[in-house]
C-alpha cells in the first residue's frame, strides 16, 4: 500500500491513482488525436502556453526549429509533420509522478509507425521510431493538460 506520507503530493491513494488514471487518459487522447488528424482535440489536450520540444525527434541531428509553443501552434507543426501518412502511435508504461494535487510528471514508452504513399515527397516511405516522450502536466479548472512536452527517440528505421 501507498503511504500519504512517501507521496509528495500529499494525496490519498486513492486520489492519486484517479490522477494518474486522469493523465493517462489525456495522453491516450493526444495519440487518438494525432493518428485521426483531428487538430482541434490535439490542441485541446496542451495548455494554452504548452512548449513541444521534438528537437531531439528525428533520432538524428538536433533541430532548434522544432520547438513549439503554445496549444493550437502546436497541433498544427505536429499534423504538418505527418502531412499524407497514415500513422499509428503507441504510448505505454507510463511512470507518473504526481507532485501535487495539480502537477504531474511521466514517461512514456513511445513506439510509432508512420506510411507515406510511395507518390509522396518524403524521402522515404516508412519510418518506424522507438524512444520515450518526457511530459509534464497541470491541472486547470479541474481539467488536465499537457504542458511541456519533449519526444527523445532510442531507435529510427527508415525504408
Amino acid at each position: 500500500m501507498i503511504e500519504s506520507q512517501n507521496d509528495p503530493s500529499n494525496l490519498s491513494p486513492v486520489e492519486r491513482l484517479l490522477t494518474i488514471e486522469e493523465i493517462r487518459l489525456l495522453k491516450a487522447r493526444y495519440f487518438r488525436f494525432l493518428d485521426s488528424k483531428d487538430e482541434k482535440g490535439l490542441a485541446s489536450v496542451f495548455a494554452s502556453d504548452a512548449i513541444l520540444d521534438m528537437s531531439e525527434g528525428s533520432g538524428g541531428a538536433i533541430d532548434p526549429s522544432a520547438v513549439i509553443h503554445g496549444a493550437e501552434r502546436i497541433a498544427r507543426f505536429i499534423l504538418s509533420a505527418v502531412e499524407g501518412a497514415t500513422t499509428v502511435h503507441q504510448g505505454s508504461m507510463p511512470e507518473v509522478v504526481v507532485l501535487t494535487g495539480d502537477k504531474a510528471t511521466a514517461v512514456w514508452a513511445m513506439h510509432d509507425v508512420l506510411q507515406w504513399d510511395k507518390n509522396s515527397s518524403m524521402p522515404f516511405q516508412r519510418l518506424v521510431g522507438y524512444g520515450h516522450y518526457h511530459d509534464s502536466y497541470g491541472r486547470n479548472a479541474g481539467r488536465w493538460f499537457i504542458e511541456t512536452s519533449k519526444l527523445t527517440r532510442l531507435k529510427v528505421e527508415v525504408s
